[in-house]
């Protein structure tokens, strides 16, 4: 911790290592628990800290500090970059190899945007939370070596290649046209059974009008 602020904190803070540590742990973004894991106290303890303001007060200066901090060396960091940046830019006159232009651009193409690099990154101090979703709602990917996804939930995402569009279009040409052949034999079986159905309907009505006449069997 840095001297200067270690000296403006008050004496139940300052003389007491245990704090002074986790202070320290808080004021880097360690996790409660783990802070306090790290120190050898139980988790109550460190929540009773963070309701005494002296303490609060405390961990908001370090916090500062610390953001001072990255921030001065994120922008020197950028300073060492734009130099650099200068020094590509005045040499490119002298390029005279394409291999080396095309290196160089790719080295430049890959490098970050600072107007867009923060816009999805978290605010310096905030606490992030890791979301576990249930086995049920998890997704199945697999990737290979290039980082491409090759199969989602069992189902290949692989490109298929031109040259077996034909004999797709054949395989489904094949079984449409058996699709069609079944449609129709289900429909002349069920044409032929409704027949069949309907000569029984008209043998049963016949039976009545059967009688006998001079022993002859004779149908009126």
């Amino acid at each position: 911790m840095d001297t200067a602020l270690a000296n403006t904190l008050p004496d139940t803070i300052a003389n007491d290592p245990t704090v002074m540590k986790l202070l320290g742990l808080l004021g880097a973004e360690v996790s409660q628990t783990a802070a306090a894991l790290a120190c050898g106290v139980s988790d109550g303890y460190v929540t009773q800290l963070l309701k005494d303001p002296e303490f609060v007060r405390a961990l908001g200066n370090v916090r500062s500090v610390k953001i001072e901090a990255a921030v001065k060396h994120d922008a020197q960091i950028d300073s060492v970059e734009a130099k650099a940046l200068q020094a590509v830019e005045n040499r490119l006159p002298l390029v005279r190899n394409a291999s080396e232009a095309a290196r160089i651009f790719q080295i430049l193409n890959a490098s970050k945007r600072h107007a867009t690099a923060g816009s999805n990154t978290a605010a310096p101090g905030a606490q992030q939370v890791n979301i576990v979703l249930p086995r049920a709602a998890s997704v199945h990917i697999s990737m290979n070596s290039q980082n491409q996804v090759i199969e989602v939930e069992g189902k290949t995402m692989a490109t298929l290649p031109s040259r077996s569009l034909p004999g797709l279009a054949t395989d489904v040409a094949a079984k449409t046209t058996t699709a069609k052949e079944v449609l129709k034999a289900a429909t002349l079986a069920s044409a032929a059974k409704k027949d069949t159905e309907k000569a029984s309907q008209l043998l049963g009505n016949l039976d009545p009008l059967v009688t006998m006449i001079g022993g002859v069997q004779r149908v009126l």
